[in-house]
C-alpha cells in the first residue's frame, strides 16, 4: 500500500458520536435492527461521497445491495446520487474474505491494499470501508480476530479509513470482547443513543497519552521559563556592552550639567552675598541648578535601569518618550559623529503596553547602529529620522539612516543570532531586539533606504489591542 503524506489530517466521518478522526481509523458499530445498521452506514458513505473519497461497503444478513442502495439514495441530494456508481462498489462478505471457502489473512489484506492503490491512482483522496461480517456464523474466527487486529497496525499511515460492524444477536460477552479489543474504538447503541465503547486497550494509552502530555508540558514551562531568564541575561550583558561603547558619551553627558550646576549654584550665592541680595536672580539660578541636577539624575536614571537584572514590567508605554529617553543616552555619540535628529512623531499615539528597559534597548541598539551606519558617510548629511505613529490597531516606530546600507543577501541574516557587520562586537543586538519585540506581541524588519541608508521597523500591539 502506499504511504499517506504525513501529517494525518481529521476526515469527517458523517457521524455525530464519533466526530472528525484522521486517516488510518479503524473502529466498529454493534447493531441490533437492520435500522440501527442504516442509521451508521448511510451517513457514514455520504459524508465520503461527498468528500472525494472512494467507498467500499461490503454486505451480510441482514441488509443486502438493493436495500443499501435506496437507503443511501434516499440521503442524497438528487444531483449527488449519480456518485453511488462512479464512487462507490458493493461486495458480499463472502467474496471479499472467502476465497474458495477460506479465510486467508495475507489474502484479504493484500486485496485492501490494490483497492487503496487504484483509488490513488484514479485521484481519489483515500477510501473508505465498512464490512459487515457477520461473524458469529465465521468457520474461521482465530484467523478473521488476527485479521481485524493486525488491521489496526497496517492501515494507521494510510489514507483508509474501516468501520467494521457486527450483529449482536447471537454474541457472546467474549466474543464482543475480541471485537472491542481488536479496533480503536466500537460505537453501540444505549437508550437509544449512540455511545462510544473505547477498548481497554486504547483507554490505556489514552491515559498513558495524558501523563505524558502533563510532563512534556511540565518540561515545556521549565525549558521556557529557563530560556527566558538565559535570554534576559543575555539582553543585560548586551546593554552592558552598549554602556560600555557610550562610557565616554555618558561621562561627557554628565560632566556638562555637573559643570553647569557648580556655575549657576556659585551664582545663587553671588546674588545673595551682595550688599543688597538680589532673590529674583537667586531664585532663577537656583532653578537653573535644579534643572542641571534633574538632567544628571535622568542619565543615571537611564543606566540605572539598563544595568539592572529585574523581571519585566509591563505597563502602558508612550513609545515617543522611550524613544527620546533611548535618544538622550546617544546623545554624545550623535555629537561626536555629526549625526543629526529629527522626529516624526503623530498625534495622538496609542500607548504600548511593555518593558520600559527592554523597548528602551531595541530603541537604543537601533540608534546605536545607525550612527555606525553612517560613521564614515562623507559625501551627505549624517541625519537620523525617527517616526511614531498610529498603524492599524497598533503604533510603527521607524529609525532611518543615512549610512551605507545593506543588500538583499545581508537583509536576510540582519536578525541572526552573531550575525555583524562590524569589526568588533559579538553581533547579537539585532537578534535581541527581535526577541524583545516578539515577545511584546510585535515584529521588527528592515528595508533599504530610497536613496541611501536603511530603515528599520518596528511594530507594536497598543493596549487596547492586547486587551
Amino acid at each position: 500500500m502506499e504511504s499517506q503524506p504525513p501529517g494525518k489530517p481529521l476526515r469527517k466521518t458523517g457521524l455525530e458520536v464519533l466526530g472528525d478522526q484522521p486517516w488510518g481509523t479503524h473502529f466498529c458499530l454493534f447493531f441490533e435492527t437492520k435500522n440501527d445498521l442504516l442509521d451508521i452506514l448511510v451517513p457514514y458513505f455520504a459524508t465520503g461521497l461527498a468528500n472525494h473519497e472512494f467507498c467500499f461497503w461490503v454486505l451480510a444478513d441482514p441488509l443486502n445491495e438493493d436495500e443499501a442502495r435506496y437507503a443511501l439514495r434516499q440521503a442524497l441530494p438528487v444531483a449527488d446520487r449519480p456518485l453511488i456508481d462512479r464512487q462507490m462498489e458493493f461486495m458480499s462478505d463472502t467474496t471479499c474474505y472467502y476465497s474458495n471457502g477460506s479465510f486467508s489473512l495475507d489474502r484479504v489484506s493484500s486485496e485492501w491494499g490494490d483497492r487503496l492503490n487504484r483509488a490513488l491512482e484514479a485521484g481519489y483522496e483515500g477510501i473508505r470501508v465498512t464490512g459487515c461480517t457477520g461473524w458469529h456464523n465465521t468457520r474461521a474466527w482465530a484467523d478473521f480476530w488476527r485479521y481485524e487486529a493486525a488491521l489496526n497496525e497496517s492501515i494507521s499511515d494510510l489514507p483508509m479509513t474501516v468501520l467494521c460492524t457486527y450483529a449482536l444477536d447471537g454474541s457472546s460477552g467474549v466474543d464482543i470482547l475480541d471485537v472491542t479489543n481488536t479496533h480503536q474504538s466500537a460505537i453501540s447503541k444505549r437508550g437509544g443513543k449512540w455511545e462510544i465503547v473505547e477498548a481497554a486497550a486504547l483507554a490505556t494509552a489514552k491515559e498513558e497519552i495524558r501523563k505524558l502530555n502533563e510532563q512534556l508540558e511540565q518540561r515545556v514551562i521549565e525549558r521556557t521559563r529557563e530560556l527566558r531568564v538565559a535570554q534576559a541575561e543575555l539582553a543585560r550583558v548586551e546593554r552592558m556592552s552598549i554602556l560600555s561603547q557610550l562610557a565616554a558619551s555618558i561621562s561627557h553627558e554628565i560632566a556638562q550639567p555637573v559643570a553647569a550646576m557648580t556655575t549657576q549654584c556659585s551664582a545663587c550665592l553671588r546674588w545673595l552675598e551682595n550688599p543688597q541680595p538680589d532673590l529674583n536672580e537667586a531664585r532663577l539660578a537656583a532653578r537653573a541648578a535644579l534643572q542641571s541636577g534633574g538632567r544628571v539624575n535622568e542619565v543615571f536614571r537611564g543606566i540605572r535601569s539598563l544595568v539592572q537584572k529585574a523581571e519585566p514590567q509591563v505597563a502602558p508605554l508612550d513609545m515617543a518618550a522611550v524613544i527620546s529617553e533611548a535618544v538622550s543616552l546617544a546623545r554624545g555619540e550623535l555629537q561626536h559623529h555629526g549625526v543629526t535628529v529629527s522626529y516624526e512623531f503623530a498625534e495622538p499615539c496609542p500607548l504600548v503596553p511593555g518593558d520600559r528597559v527592554q523597548l528602551q534597548q531595541v530603541m537604543l541598539n537601533l540608534v546605536m547602529n545607525a550612527i555606525q551606519a553612517m560613521a564614515l558617510v562623507a559625501d551627505r548629511p549624517r541625519a537620523l529620522t525617527i517616526g511614531c505613529k498610529p498603524e492599524g490597531e497598533g503604533v510603527l516606530v521607524t529609525v532611518q539612516d543615512t549610512g551605507t546600507g545593506f543588500d538583499a543577501a545581508v537583509a536576510k541574516r540582519l536578525f541572526k543570532s552573531t550575525f555583524t557587520t562590524k569589526a568588533q562586537g559579538m553581533g547579537f543586538g539585532l537578534a535581541i531586539s527581535r526577541w524583545i519585540v516578539a515577545a511584546h506581541g510585535g515584529r521588527i524588519w528592515a528595508t533599504p533606504g530610497e536613496t541611501s541608508g536603511a530603515v528599520f521597523h518596528v511594530a507594536l500591539p497598543s493596549s487596547r489591542q492586547a486587551r
